[in-house]
């Protein structure tokens, strides 16, 4: 998936940067993608098609939360994970989106 190279939530515009490997977070966490909310910008460890745009997906609903004041990252991961795998779903199922995956 070509991943866009940036992306305006609520008015925030948000660089994305696909990343090569894995992210591991400060507790040694393996992360395919990372919202860093301070310096506006999405990382996706972008291996698969489909599992980079879920991960994308997952970061801009983390991005909404916090701009909506709905965040709380430690009770939020496995809500945003599963709504992030349903619209994936949703989305690919209804002919929304055209995901090509990509020949290695």
């Amino acid at each position: 998936m070509k991943l866009p190279k940036s992306i305006n939530i609520l008015s925030q515009v948000y660089e994305v940067e696909s990343v090569s490997d894995v992210i591991i977070d400060e507790n040694r966490n393996m992360l395919y993608g990372r919202c860093l909310f301070e310096e506006s910008r999405i990382l996706i460890y972008n291996y698969n098609s489909t599992q980079a745009f879920k991960t994308l997906l997952h970061e801009i609903i983390h991005a909404i939360c916090r701009d909506l004041n709905l965040y709380d990252a430690e009770h939020n991961e496995k809500f945003i994970d599963t709504l992030a795998t349903g619209l994936t779903d949703t989305l690919i199922r209804n002919d929304l989106i055209k995901i090509k995956e990509s020949k290695k």
